[in-house]
């Protein structure tokens, strides 16, 4: 496509592309039933699975979701909440979020795209990308101009400037780590549980097979073991005093493997340009802290990013207004005012400088 063709109007022939419709055979991509099937042979856990990288795309998600999208009109009213939650989701998870634009009776609509490839030279505006949409029970594929897509990511490498690189493919060795601690803490709790009370060999079967079926069995129960006593009269005298008491058996991780595992979700959380202290910090204080460094060396910036790819693609200057956010910080925001003020500056350059 020509430079010429590719500025000449957004809502013209982009649209009269074909599309190529079936039935879905799967709602996973390849990507996630590798990961399925390694955790599955036992290669090791994967952090798309932890609890540490969802809470890191939860509130990532949740915080783009908040932003306030102007100008309010026609171009702009497919930029929803779900949109911009489901793009921060993503960007997390897997580095990029792909959403095709569509006209049609109901105006335009961001689809999000399942998968795609991108072709093309080294001018990002000559880029044609092979989409593919999934529904309910049925996928379309189309070939669309880089002008008909809105392409989001989280990083580039120059190497690789199609691809979008997520922060736990830039850390992979922590996102490994993170993983294998959670599936090897999940082996250990998700093993036999319960009580082991030794007794005479003539008190029951005593075999080593029937202990092996009630260990496997036992859930919370207790379990009967041969003694090295005699018999049943002779008491603790001529049997270990510990035979008479139930041994508990089950899940007693390491405190050092526990304590692993939360270093490393927090060095996740790090990746994802979340302050581990929004996770740990146990005063307002400090967590109001942690909060406005979330929201201005994160949020902001990443949405200025998105911004200027909505106003590319929607040929309208977006603005994503993340104020709502900032209403914890409205005390601090207002002694800075005050400071600035006080100090001679005017009113509007001080409200503009704390924010207000």
């Amino acid at each position: 496509m020509s430079r010429a063709g590719r500025t000449s109007g957004l809502w013209g022939r982009l649209w009269g592309r074909k599309r190529e419709t079936r039935g879905q055979q799967s709602g996973y991509s390849d990507a996630i039933l590798a990961n399925f099937l390694a955790y599955a042979e036992g290669q090791g856990g994967h952090v798309a699975a932890t609890g540490a990288l969802e809470a890191c795309a939860g509130l990532w998600a949740r915080a783009l979701a908040s932003a306030r999208v102007t100008p309010e009109n026609a171009r702009t009213a497919c930029v929803t909440p779900d949109v911009l939650a489901l793009i921060g989701r993503e960007l997390i998870r897997r580095g990029e979020s792909l959403h095709e634009i569509r006209v049609g009776p109901r105006g335009l609509r961001l689809i999000p795209s399942g998968q795609w490839d991108v072709h093309g030279p080294d001018e990002p505006d000559d880029w044609i990308y092979q989409s593919t949409a999934y529904g309910a029970s049925m996928s379309g594929t189309a070939w669309l101009p880089a002008a008909a897509v809105v392409h989001c990511v989280w990083g580039r490498e120059s190497s690789r400037p199609e691809v979008g690189i997520g922060p736990m493919q830039f850390a992979k060795l922590t996102g490994d780590l993170t993983g294998n601690l959670e599936l090897r803490l999940g082996e250990e709790s998700g093993g036999p549980v319960g009580h082991v009370l030794p007794v005479p060999a003539d008190g029951g079967d005593g075999t080593v097979e029937k202990l092996r079926g009630d260990l496997a069995a036992a859930k919370g129960g207790t379990t009967l073991a041969e003694t090295t006593a005699a018999g049943w009269g002779e008491g603790v005298s001529a049997a270990p005093r510990q035979d008479w008491k139930p041994s508990r058996f089950g899940a007693d991780p390491p405190v050092a493997l526990a304590s692993l595992r939360t270093e490393a979700g927090l060095a996740v959380a790090s990746a994802c340009g979340i302050p581990p202290m929004l996770f740990t910090a146990t005063g307002a204080a400090p967590l109001r802290e942690a909060w406005r460094q979330f929201l201005h060396a994160g949020v902001t910036p990443i949405g200025r990013t998105i911004a200027a790819e909505l106003t590319a693609k929607l040929g309208t200057a977006v603005r994503l207004d993340f104020t709502e956010l900032a209403a914890s910080d409205i005390a601090g925001r207002a002694r800075a005012f005050q400071s600035l003020t006080g100090g001679g500056m005017d009113m509007d350059r001080a409200a503009a400088a704390a924010g207000l």
